[in-house]
């Protein structure tokens, strides 16, 4: 929720301060070891993840084609309200490309994981986790099932909140291009520096187990609410949202004594596209926007740590809604 701003009472000053403007608490760098790292809020709409995704990739532009967002960056600079229309388009267009996913049943997953979920439909607090799952759904047969599903995740008018199934779709969208998103949950209640500590952890597990040689990092705060992180290893001028995965495990796990590892964590180079009319390189093929090949890698929010696993469990989360 936005904190209500106070006009002050005194009068303006006659002259500019000199000394640098505070960064805001979502912005301000942390130290995490030898890295430095950035959370970046994005706005609880009901499209925080997808708000979240179209930042953590502006550093990846064959992600951004696979998911056909790669026009909506930077085209009105700094203007935050247009720049605001960019971010939604961008929402709209990734939920399509999952909403067409989920109905064509691209991945195999698809079909396994709602088919399962429908099964445990009258678990308590199900539809908290997913939902999609509801009467009107899982009593649909064959591809009115699909079909309606789709329609949910595509409504912009009512959004509905993202689910590890959504997450599983763009994993398997954008693997092709050679990279991950890892999303790490931070729970409310505890010391902040046991919620780093514990997201820190769990970051470490994801980068041993991922198979892409790029990752990027989301932070589900409370397992409600998603965010994008940024990074800075001691070889970086800027910080980078879209990392290579070996390079910044090895300054993540590494001592803050050691000068071994001065390493930047920025991305590896880009996978080349190859736009041609047919084949699985070309953005306009079926295979090439859903993705149906390549290296997999875990799929965020269905890791341990999260309350929203790929496969059912019975666990509730602790809050009913998602942002």
């Amino acid at each position: 929720m936005a904190k209500r701003v106070t006009r002050s009472s005194k009068p303006l000053a006659t002259a500019p301060s000199t000394s640098a403007p505070k960064p805001t608490p979502a912005t301000r760098a942390k130290t995490l070891g030898l890295l430095k790292y950035k959370v970046h809020d994005v706005e609880g709409d009901g499209n925080c993840f997808y708000r979240a995704v179209y930042h953590v990739l502006k550093e990846n532009r064959a992600a951004q084609v696979q998911l056909g967002i790669e026009g909506t960056y930077g085209t009105h600079g700094t203007n935050a309200t247009l720049g605001d229309s960019e971010e939604l388009e961008a929402v709209k267009l990734i939920r399509q490309r999952v909403a067409q996913s989920i109905k064509g049943k691209v991945f195999p997953e698809i079909t396994s994981t709602i088919k399962t979920l429908c099964k445990l439909a009258d678990v308590p607090d199900m539809v908290d986790m997913y939902p999609f799952v509801t009467k009107e759904v899982c009593g649909a047969k064959g591809a009115a099932r699909y079909a309606k599903i789709a329609a949910l995740v595509e409504d912009m008018d009512e959004a509905m909140y993202a689910s590890s199934l959504e997450m599983d779709v763009i994993q398997n969208i954008i693997k092709v291009r050679g990279l991950t998103i890892l999303a790490v949950s931070a729970v409310d209640g505890e010391t902040a520096r046991s919620r780093t500590t514990k997201w820190k952890n769990d970051l470490g597990a994801m980068l041993r187990t991922a198979a892409t040689p790029n990752v990027a990092v989301l932070l589900n705060d409370d397992n409600i609410h998603y965010q994008y992180l940024a990074f800075k290893g001691p070889g970086d001028d800027d910080f980078h949202t879209v990392l290579d995965r070996q390079r910044f495990r090895d300054v993540l796990l590494a001592d803050s004594a050691s000068s071994a590892a001065l390493l930047s964590v920025a991305q590896s180079p880009p996978v080349t596209i190859t736009i041609s009319s047919s084949g699985p390189s070309s953005p306009s093929s079926p295979s090439a926007a859903y993705g149906t090949s390549g290296p997999s890698g875990p799929s965020g929010p269905s890791s341990a740590t999260s309350k929203r696993p790929s496969s059912p469990k019975l666990a509730s989360p602790k809050r009913p809604k998602s942002n």
